[in-house]
């Protein structure tokens, strides 16, 4: 009589650890460690994908925006994809593919000319894989930086301009802009302009000043509301001072009122 061997228990899958985790108390904390996994993971898949331009240009873009610093109300990043845009490293595009293909010869042939020049100082060259290597470490080493000092509306800006990104690898090849990168932060810049206030650098302060008496709604800031809502143009000394009052009026009686 035939025995039958015993079927060996199931073993059960190891547990695998989520390899970012916050833990924070309010709401706001957690909504904001929500878009940082989500900011990751946009993060994850540029980094996998972009080309070499789009990865040393947000090289740049990280660099100067780690050291910016930032205040309460300022948004370092949109600074440093302008100032990165300024730089003296551009983009080109051609209008066709014919124009580009010629071009990408006439630089080959720029560059072996300077390799056989005998009075060029040659310097040690790296290979593309390397250079892509290299890169990928240094945006890394920016993210890690940006990911500790970032303020909420740079997270959710980057979020939202890698996630355009995104969407434009996913066109169809004809249809894809030349960088989808440069074309998210340029579509997300042109969004996001009736948020921003070009401020002169060197009123800078002033600017500042005055947005933090605004946002903190303290009788200042509510005379300056005010001021701004009538129009400049419509209000003289006079009635400024009046407003003034008024409200001067109504802030005894509210101290009297609470004594």
């Amino acid at each position: 009589m035939s025995k039958t061997r015993p079927k060996p228990a199931a073993q059960e899958a190891p547990k695998t650890e989520p390899k970012y985790t916050w833990e924070s108390r309010t709401l706001a904390a957690r909504l904001r460690d929500h878009m940082k996994l989500r900011l990751i993971e946009e993060l994850d898949k540029f980094a996998t994908n972009a080309n070499a331009a789009e990865t040393q240009f947000m090289i740049w873009v990280l660099s100067d925006r780690d050291s910016r610093g930032f205040g309460e109300y300022e948004i370092p990043l949109l600074s440093a994809i302008e100032s990165a845009n300024t730089w003296d490293h551009q983009v080109l595009r051609a209008p066709t593919k014919e124009i580009a293909r010629l071009a990408g010869d006439y630089m080959e042939s720029l560059e072996k000319r300077a390799e056989q020049s005998e009075t060029l100082e040659k310097e040690p060259s790296s290979s593309g894989d390397q250079l892509r290597e290299m890169r990928l470490s240094d945006i890394a080493h920016y993210l890690r930086c940006f990911q500790k000092n970032a303020c909420a509306d740079d997270v959710f800006f980057l979020y939202e301009i890698l996630v355009r990104w995104n969407d434009f690898l996913e066109y169809e090849e004809k249809f894809r802009p030349p960088s989808p990168l440069l074309a998210a932060i340029g579509y997300e810049m042109h969004r996001q302009r009736h948020l921003l206030i070009s401020v002169p650098a060197r009123f800078s302060d002033e600017a500042k000043a005055v947005m933090s008496l605004v946002g903190n709604r303290s009788w200042l800031g509510n005379l300056l509301l005010w001021i701004a809502e009538q129009g400049i143009e419509n209000l003289s000394p006079c009635l400024v001072a009046s407003k003034a009052a008024a409200m001067q009026d109504a802030f005894n009686a509210a101290q009297k009122n609470a004594a």
